[in-house]
């Protein structure tokens, strides 16, 4: 696992594919939870790191975890809020119509799929900023800005508005890759104890 910034309070890693954040059962043996203990405790600090916020199982990219449990309770609160600015990158079936925009619309549980999420009226508010980069044959280079962070959020409301995500088969992407074409690029927060404002880029590794 690749770091991309770290101190007494706080670290951000790099996730590669495959790998869950945190264990969903007592078999899952290879998170980066376990992992980012593991690194930890191998320079001998001897803390309990916890995630702050998740990334699907196939999403790469930039993940915060807090060191202590001060700087857990007030990153927990600044997501609340909405203060950690996320940019993510994705590529998407298709031409989109605008080449920015916002999808706002609700997000909840498919009752017909157990890991699937769906647009509905009954689900929670959602908010979706995009920006088109690019266009190369029939498929969307697109940045997006999460307000909200819904399970599934930007595979969710790129399948609504009929641009799948390359490789997201579960929301009707082509299997082009072996996985959703979804990074998570750019990671800015302030730091909870010093105030100083922290941008974390993340490679494609």
């Amino acid at each position: 696992i690749q770091v991309l910034f770290e101190d007494d309070h706080v670290i951000v890693f790099n996730k590669p594919a495959f790998m869950n954040t945190h264990p969903n059962d007592e078999t899952d043996k290879s998170t980066l939870l376990q992992a980012a203990q593991f690194y930890l405790h191998s320079k001998g600090e001897k803390v309990e790191v916890r995630h702050v916020h998740r990334l699907d199982k196939d999403t790469t990219g930039a993940i915060l975890f807090a060191k202590h449990a001060l700087a857990g309770a007030i990153l927990d609160r600044m997501l609340e809020k909405h203060e950690l600015k996320r940019t993510y990158l994705a590529i998407v079936q298709g031409h989109l119509k605008k080449k920015k925009g916002t999808i706002q619309e609700p997000i909840g549980r498919d009752r017909h799929h157990a890991t699937r999420r769906r647009v509905s009226s009954t689900g929670q508010e959602a908010i979706t900023h995009y920006q088109l980069i690019k266009e190369e044959n029939s498929f969307s280079y697109v940045k997006c800005w999460l307000e909200t962070g819904r399970t599934h959020q930007i595979r969710v409301h790129f399948s609504h508005i009929g641009h799948p995500l390359l490789g997201d088969m579960l929301y009707g992407g082509k299997p082009l890759f072996d996985r959703q074409a979804l990074h998570a690029a750019k990671l800015e927060f302030a730091h909870p104890i010093t105030g100083e404002e922290i941008v974390c880029y993340a490679p494609f590794i």
